[in-house]
């Protein structure tokens, strides 16, 4: 080999990497950074501290209740409650003081004690901003006609002749009432009869309906003000659109421009339902799929220049917060800010160690911030998506690293952990089951991170008037874009897709128990390779002793 070499007169610089031992070296090399990374995720434990889990599930059906009944109502009820269990807890305290258990009941009431402090603190707050006045009055003008005043903040095209307009309301007037009502509106318009954009300040006049937790604004007509000016964030929205288009079809435009920053306007209803059908509508909104993958970019670029670990994470939030400044701040954002940043560390740290007690915290922090998120079923596939980040994506992670790269298993896991727990409420709203979710976002996962960093690139070097460099972006992004597109068509109509079923009790029971039984065999499964490699604790709770070994020789 020297010889030939020498004959060829190849450079110094290549001749290690033509060496019969370089395929060698290269295999070695990767076997152990892969060793090493899944050292790193079997070497900590599952924390499983829920003591904040019960807090938050406790506000959040307060926070639920207040919304539907507002909040004297429930909060009567829970009062007389929380004094009864007070008072039986407190009198067994005194009857066996110093015994086994009483040990037992003071963390309880402990723990009682700050669920009556955090509910207290929620009713509180639902009176001073003006969220429980509000409801209030929404609940008395049900079917009454209303004038409202407000901003235009969304504009969903359903059909070629429908826009579902989000009117956030400033004021309403009824029955010669006139009242302050901070309160997102739903209105159906016709796009023939007017051109609206989001930003403008219109007057609306109709029927008001309540469904739920969502008003709804029934015959309304709409007067927009005269002498506006559009807010920057949105005519600045509307001009990259048009700017797109012109270089793109409608569906690429909306899916571009949805994975960056949620602006899928232009996409047609088609297109909307093969997304849906192949369970990858997520990534035409502001999701925590979008914050996870921001978050992954700073943290992974801590990694390259080798800073401290801690460092790492700041990073990966400074990397959210920048992106952030280009979305606008409403409920659905902050719940897909805060959740995909934990989804992100989680999977990341590849360890449940404390992320339970943060999902915990992070539940409350959102009902607190927008209490309007109790109520929404986006709230809700959100935190279990991100609870089997947490619990399963770990465990699943760790399986799949016996047979592929480390990234690879990353990615499918976090894929079919949240489809997994997320099938049971998806059947439970809609009666309908992608059956090929898990290949698609497989698929469509790396795909995804392109697309969404050369929308961001167009946007930004558009805001700034670089038109050459946004022409280079779309035309970067268009490629990934188109591959979606396909992968989202083909999954849609694959054969027997979607599952339809029932839905009752009883099927959504069913495959809840279903989730739960491939859950724990993925963890049972884990943790007899994990007791076999390690002699270290697999499951810790607080409060337990536990003897911890160190890796067997």
């Amino acid at each position: 080999m020297s010889r030939i070499m020498s004959f060829l007169h190849i450079p110094p610089k290549l001749k290690p990497y033509l060496t019969r031992n370089f395929a060698r070296t290269e295999w070695m090399r990767y076997r152990r950074d892969h060793n090493r990374e899944w050292f790193r995720a079997v070497s900590a434990i599952i924390h499983l501290d829920i003591r904040l889990i019960v807090s938050a599930v406790v506000l959040w059906i307060f926070t639920l209740a207040a919304m539907y009944h507002g909040t004297f109502q429930p909060y009567k009820y829970y009062v007389l409650v929380a004094i009864s269990l007070l008072g039986i807890i407190t009198i067994t305290l005194n009857t066996f003081y110093g015994r086994k258990i009483a040990h037992i009941l003071c963390p309880i009431l402990g723990q009682f004690m700050f669920i009556m402090l955090l509910v207290t603190l929620q009713a509180v707050l639902l009176m001073l901003t003006g969220t429980d006045s509000s409801r209030t009055t929404l609940r008395d003008a049900e079917g009454a006609s209303l004038r409202i005043t407000g901003v235009i903040r969304e504009i969903r095209p359903l059909d070629s002749h429908t826009n579902m307009i989000i009117l956030s309301t400033d004021t309403a007037q009824y029955r010669n009432l006139r009242a302050p009502i901070h309160e997102d509106i739903r209105i159906y318009n016709n796009t023939k009869k007017q051109q609206l954009t989001p930003g403008t300040r219109v007057n609306a006049l109709g029927t008001l309906e309540n469904k739920g937790t969502t008003a709804f604004l029934k015959g309304a007509s709409i007067f927009p003000q005269p002498n506006q000016n559009l807010e920057h964030t949105h005519a600045l929205n509307t001009r990259m659109r048009d700017y797109a288009r012109r270089h793109l079809d409608a569906e690429t435009t909306a899916l571009l421009l949805g994975t960056a920053y949620g602006d899928d306007s232009a996409m047609p209803n088609t297109s909307k339902e093969n997304y849906k059908l192949s369970g990858l509508s997520h990534l035409t909104a502001v999701s925590g799929a979008n914050i996870a993958i921001i978050f992954m970019a700073g943290y992974r670029f801590g990694i390259l220049v080798r800073v401290p670990r801690r460092l790492m994470i700041g990073m990966g939030i400074t990397a959210v917060v920048l992106y952030s400044t280009i979305l606008t701040f409403e409920g659905s954002v902050i719940r897909s800010i805060l959740m995909g940043s934990l989804g992100a560390l989680a999977m990341l740290r590849g360890t449940g160690r404390n992320t339970l007690s943060a999902l915990a915290t992070t539940i409350v922090c959102c009902l607190i911030a927008a209490p309007k998120l109790a109520g929404d079923l986006g709230f809700v596939l959100s935190t279990v998506a991100t609870a089997s980040l947490i619990a399963l994506g770990p465990s699943l992670t760790r399986l799949l690293m016996r047979v592929l790269p480390h990234t690879l298993a990353e990615l499918i896991a976090a894929s079919a952990s949240a489809s997994l727990w997320c099938t049971p409420v998806i059947l439970g709203i809609s009666g309908k089951i992608p059956l090929y979710t898990i290949p698609a976002n497989m698929l469509a996962a790396p795909l995804t991170a392109i697309t969404m960093f050369a929308g961001l690139a167009a946007f930004l070097s558009y805001s700034i008037n670089f038109t050459a460099i946004t022409d280079i972006a779309l035309i970067l992004g268009r490629i990934p874009a188109q591959g979606i597109e396909y992968i989202a068509k083909y999954f849609a109509h694959a054969p027997a897709n979607p599952l339809n079923v029932d839905v009752t009790l009883a099927s959504v029971a069913f495959a809840g128990v279903t989730v739960f039984a491939g859950s724990l065999l993925i963890w049972l499964w884990d943790y007899r390779i994990y007791k076999r490699e390690l002699h270290l604790d697999y499951v810790r709770i607080p409060g337990t002793r536990h003897v911890t070994s160190t890796h067997r020789q």
